[in-house]
């Protein structure tokens, strides 16, 4: 059983959160700190496959990231909406991300989650400054990138895969 200081906490993480997604909300969708529209290069392990994973090696596609942690319902429960969206638009040359930003990143336990949720796209270990980068302050908070690397759209919480099949077609015209 929780204590009262244990409810009081998630109270106030939940309403933090609450202001936090107000405030993100209201700065527009598609840029990151500093107004900058162009997404931040970086070189991040894939725990599939133990290679390294660059965003510069996506020249000419457009990209779908989702930053999450394991530990976050609605991060997990997006999961299988990527695995549908990765499997619906990898032939056209869409890239699906997922950048795991625990603090503490367990690689042993991320290829467990991996396997678990079937991933079959790059899942990345990400860290702090990547989220700092990226203005990311709740999880899930996925990015759409064109193939010029330009943020298009900034998605908060969890989202269904329809949503990100409709912006991605929407690139395309």
């Amino acid at each position: 059983m929780k204590s009262i200081s244990d409810h009081i906490q998630c109270v106030f993480i939940a309403s933090l959160c609450v202001l936090l997604l107000c405030y993100s909300i209201g700065r527009g969708e598609s840029s990151l700190p500093g107004g900058c529209t162009k997404a931040v290069d970086f070189s991040l392990e894939n725990i599939i496959d133990g290679s390294l994973f660059k965003l510069s090696d996506c020249s000419g596609k457009p990209v779908l990231m989702t930053f999450g942690s394991r530990y976050c319902k609605p991060c997990r429960e997006m999961v299988p909406e990527l695995n549908k969206l990765h499997a619906a638009v990898k032939a056209s040359g869409v890239v699906v991300l997922k950048i795991d930003i625990d603090s503490e990143p367990d690689r042993k336990a991320m290829k467990i989650f991996a396997s678990e949720m079937k991933i079959n796209f790059p899942f990345l270990v990400g860290n702090r400054e990547i989220a700092r980068q990226y203005g990311v302050v709740i999880v899930p908070t996925s990015f759409l990138v064109d193939k010029d690397k330009t943020v298009v759209k900034k998605y908060l919480g969890f989202q269904p895969c329809s949503v990100f099949e409709n912006d991605i077609k929407a690139l395309k015209k």
